[in-house]
């Protein structure tokens, strides 16, 4: 286009020229010829700042379109991305949307068995009250009737001897000792209830009997004896010491809603051979249904006692 354009240029100064030089001279061609000169010169300076622009611009138009090539290739890379990444969170939602419901299967299951094993538990616990009660009230009145046998010839030496020959022989002569604790929950006992320790620690001289929770004295002297229980919260109770028929002291506890309480009662008398010690609910006070006495790892409700002298 520049050389189209310089020929063009040259035709028209010649044309102009041969005019010129018919009419004015040599002077006026060369005056003519100078500012045409400049003129080409301008134009030849302008046709090579527009080259040198336009080779800029090709050259940053080729940069650009790179770089928008390269920004194309990581945008389509990002798309590809998130789509993988909604998918996998589509992917997730669902397993999670499977798990939810498989657990709310696995809940009302749960429930259902729990149900179930409430039930069951009820009436183990039922069944467990009326055994213990049978077996208390079938032992209590075993008891109650011996009682009133030895109560009027209590004094009588035939009765007594007899008493002592029921007595087990002591295994060590002069030393009478004993422990024993609950080794589980007694629930709901009613009143004069006889309660029983059978768990033996201690046994010195055979006089405790674990079966029925009677201490039967093998040897007159004066004695220490202490027990202790344990109620659960909003629970109370009044445990007796009884020698024969007699109460030779009492312990009362009540423990407040959300704790539980364990007391301990200490009795030093002198009991005669043959006598029968043992641990009762009280006879007049009347406790609450499910007042239980508790025994555990936590806290044991425990029998004991030791001769002194």
């Amino acid at each position: 286009m520049t050389e189209w354009f310089t020929l063009v240029l040259v035709f028209s100064i010649l044309k102009y020229w041969t005019s010129a030089s018919n009419i004015d001279g040599p002077d006026r061609i060369r005056e003519t010829l100078k500012i045409l000169q400049n003129t080409v010169d301008d134009l030849t300076d302008s046709a090579l700042i527009s080259k040198q622009r336009n080779e800029y611009l090709e050259l940053k138009l080729s940069e650009n379109r790179d770089e928008l090539k390269q920004l194309k290739i990581q945008y389509d890379r990002n798309i590809h991305e998130l789509e993988a990444r909604v998918r996998e969170l589509e992917v997730a939602a669902m397993n999670r949307d499977r798990q939810v419901i498989t657990l709310k299967q696995e809940k009302e299951e749960d429930r259902e068995y729990i149900h179930k094993v409430e039930q069951r538990l009820a009436r183990l616990e039922k069944k467990h009250e009326l055994t213990f009660e049978n077996a208390y009230q079938l032992r209590n009145t075993s008891t109650n009737l011996a009682w009133e046998d030895m109560r009027s010839p209590y004094d009588d030496s035939t009765e007594r001897d007899q008493k002592r020959l029921l007595t087990p022989p002591s295994t060590t002569h002069g030393a009478v000792a004993f422990y024993a604790y609950m080794s589980t929950i007694l629930p709901s006992p009613s009143a004069q209830h006889v309660l029983v320790f059978d768990v033996v620690k201690t046994n010195t001289g055979n006089a405790y009997h674990p079966t029925t929770g009677v201490f039967m004295v093998p040897e007159s002297g004066v004695y220490v004896f202490t027990w202790t229980y344990r109620i659960g919260g909003d629970h109370d109770h009044s445990i007796q010491l009884m020698i024969n028929t007699e109460d030779c002291g009492s312990l009362y506890l009540h423990a407040m809603s959300g704790t539980e309480m364990e007391g301990t009662g200490i009795v030093v008398t002198h009991v005669n051979a043959g006598d029968d010690v043992y641990v009762r609910t009280h006879a007049s006070y009347q406790v609450g249904t499910s007042h239980y006495i508790q025994s555990n790892t936590y806290g044991r409700s425990s029998f004991a006692g030791w001769k002194l002298f």
